[in-house]
């Protein structure tokens, strides 16, 4: 009977962890629209839903105007699931939903012994889903939730498993460094071939063999007939000038001079660098741009109990 009592005591337990996250902002301004998942859950119902996994059931419910969100306190800051950017940024986009400012990262983390940036560890409940831009790394951009950011990641894929959700930190994974490529091997030589390269091999010495022969035959020719001097020239086929330049100087024996060769033109580069200007490259400018975190700075008027209507001044 005690077995059956305290089963049916967890079963409810476990029934009002899962039905008794709510909140009354069931809508949101035009600009915060995208905030909205595709089960048409505010963020302020799915931030229910994660807090509610380490404070059991809570409502986040809207708030006054002039007031926002506040972080965790010192007594319950050590719950991670208050303590990851992931609550914050829904929280955030719950108090735009709301047209209300938001707290920044560091002062909703003001009490948290430990952080978790882009990430939500623990088990999320299976009737939420979790928006992409809600894993922003808000500590990238001035330690505040961006909203424009936020709005154009709106179409990534949302999280709806019950397992601790760690992927949509990461972008693209690396490329495993054991894959192999298979090289193509180098095909056989087939005798054929062996057969035409020695074929080729032996052309071009006999052809080298011819060139060679011809260019002596040339020089031995050119040689008798400077021997035999203007006394042959009879001899000489008509094609040849009967009365040729002379190499040598009649009765000196000196070789004469060679006849004047009229240089190739040619442009030479101006050896002085400061005469020859390269233009240089047109000069590039980064362009900064800066979240204006003007309109969410802490009001004097802040909320100390997190998800009630009552503000404390």
């Amino acid at each position: 009977m005690g077995g059956h009592v305290a089963f049916l005591a967890s079963f409810a337990v476990l029934v009002a962890r899962v039905f008794s996250q709510t909140s009354n902002v069931t809508t949101c301004t035009p600009t915060y629209q995208w905030a909205i998942n595709s089960k048409n859950q505010t963020p302020c119902l799915v931030a229910a839903y994660l807090e509610s996994v380490c404070d059991g059931p809570v409502e986040v419910n809207s708030i006054p105007a002039g007031t926002h969100y506040a972080g965790p306190t010192v007594t319950n800051a050590t719950q991670l699931c208050l303590c990851s950017t992931v609550t914050y940024s829904l929280i955030s986009a719950c108090g735009g939903c709301q047209n209300r400012i938001f707290t920044t990262w560091t002062d909703w983390s003001a009490n948290c012994p430990q952080v978790e940036v882009a990430l939500f560890l623990q088990p999320i409940p299976s009737q939420v889903e979790v928006p992409a831009w809600a894993y922003l790394d808000v500590t990238k951009t001035d330690n505040i939730f961006n909203p424009l950011l936020a709005n154009a990641n709106e179409s990534d894929s949302q999280t709806t498993s019950s397992t601790p959700s760690t992927t949509l930190s990461s972008t693209v994974s690396a490329p495993s460094s054991s894959a192999s490529v298979n090289l193509p091997s180098n095909p056989p030589i087939s005798p054929n071939h062996k057969k035409s390269n020695a074929g080729a091999i032996a052309g071009g010495v006999v052809g080298g063999l011819v060139v060679l022969v011809a260019a002596g035959l040339a020089v031995l020719f050119c040689l008798r007939r400077r021997r035999r001097g203007p006394e042959d020239s009879g001899h000489l086929p008509s094609s040849f000038s009967t009365s040729p330049t002379p190499m040598y100087e009649e009765g000196g024996g000196r070789a004469a001079g060679p006849l004047s060769i009229s240089p190739f033109p040619y442009y030479k580069e101006p050896s002085d660098t400061e005469t020859y200007h390269v233009p240089g490259s047109p000069g590039t400018s980064a362009v900064h741009t800066t979240y204006d975190t003007g309109s969410v700075s802490t009001p004097a008027v802040q909320v100390l109990h997190r998800y009630t209507e009552s503000a404390e001044l």
